[in-house]
């Protein structure tokens, strides 16, 4: 099946014809002469990092580990080998494919919208990124709403951007739904992204979702000595091979309060573009049991652009949320009693309505 799914996303390309991994058959009938010429051509050193990040007691001992390991080889092969690109070719027409898995927990519905992957060099890319990271945050808000609601269209549906192959991303849309809702959940989920094209997101959607973005950099900053040593190392290694910058979390938290407030729902609402079904669009539905048919899929299609293009999609219904959930606040309780845990550095009290509340403060994070 995924197999499948992946030839659909790159047909037309040298990544539909195998995985980049490779393939079984090379691994049981390769030759020892193949694999040392390969080893010849591509372990270039004028192509390869080493990235060391930890708790390191002698960070300089660290370094010369890595000279004495790496600094005194040559390159077999000099100059090192341009590292090709393989393109993958944009289409119109959206493509569809049905699958079904007796073993499947549930049906499921995929949409994958593919594009060139971008690049963030310049504060502007950055700024772009944000813009991007708000769209999808926005919208999950409203598909998770739409979620919630009585008889909703599907269980759950989430929004993002993926990193496919080196020169393509994609938008992909998942939703689990019930069995035979994979036509409704494709409609819906359409008619959402439609909805954004056609009026975008409100102020106080952007405004909600950029107090979230906010909340987590100052989070990452408060415990910036405290984080996972992958996440370095991941930054580190986008730079290697992307190019990106490492501008560390005390430059990026700035730069995000910064812009943050300036972002617009203009800014925001382009992205919805991306996510057409003419913009090489990957349809996928996965069932327990065949019920919908690439008929029904591209007939959904059809019906969604339609709507849209007569502006027949009313725009979103802001919750009416009151700003006060209680009018009268009640009489606050007392602790009655207090009790001290030394062994396990707790402390435990008993409030006046008879609850107890046991507590430990930690240092593992600076931030919670």
């Amino acid at each position: 099946m995924q197999d499948s799914h992946w030839t659909l996303l790159f047909e037309g390309s040298k990544y539909a014809e195998r995985l980049p991994i490779g393939t079984e058959k090379v691994i049981r009938t390769v030759t020892h002469e193949t694999v040392r010429n390969f080893y010849h051509k591509w372990y270039n050193l004028s192509n390869m990092a080493v990235f060391a990040v930890g708790d390191f007691p002698d960070t300089q001992a660290v370094v010369e580990l890595i000279k004495e390991h790496f600094g005194q080889k040559a390159s077999i092969s000099c100059p090192p080998p341009v590292i090709p690109e393989f393109p993958v070719p944009s289409h119109i027409e959206p493509r569809f494919s049905c699958f079904v898995e007796s073993e499947a927990a549930g049906s499921a519905v995929v949409i994958s919208c593919k594009m060139p992957a971008g690049e963030i060099k310049t504060v502007k890319d950055y700024r772009d990124s944000l813009a991007e990271s708000i769209f999808h945050c926005a919208l999950n808000q409203r598909l998770f709403k739409l979620s919630r609601r009585r008889d909703p269209p599907y269980f759950s549906c989430s929004s993002a951007a993926d990193a496919l192959v080196r020169p393509v991303k994609a938008y992909i849309m998942t939703s689990s739904c019930r069995e035979k809702g994979t036509v409704e959940a494709l409609e819906s989920m359409l008619v959402e992204v439609a909805r954004a094209r056609l009026y975008g997101f409100s102020e106080r959607e952007i405004s909600i979702v950029s107090a979230l973005m906010m909340s987590e950099i100052e989070s990452a900053y408060l415990e910036r000595d405290q984080m996972q040593s992958t996440s370095l190392r991941d930054e580190y290694l986008q730079h290697f091979l992307c190019e990106e910058p490492v501008v560390g979390i005390e430059y990026e938290a700035r730069l995000q309060k910064t812009l943050l407030p300036y972002i617009s729902s203009a800014e925001v609402v382009k992205f919805a573009e991306n996510f057409s079904t003419t913009s090489s669009c990957v349809i996928k539905i996965v069932e327990p049991r065949a019920h919908a048919s690439l008929e029904d899929l591209k007939a959904v299609v059809l019906k969604v652009n339609t709507l849209e293009e007569k502006r027949s999609i009313p725009p979103w219904e802001e919750e009416q949320i009151p700003e006060e959930i209680v009018s009268r606040s009640p009489v606050p309780g007392i602790i009655v009693d207090k009790v001290e845990h030394p062994g396990i550095g707790a402390t435990e009290m008993i409030l006046s309505n008879g609850m107890r509340v046991c507590y430990k403060c930690t240092d593992f994070l600076d931030d919670q």
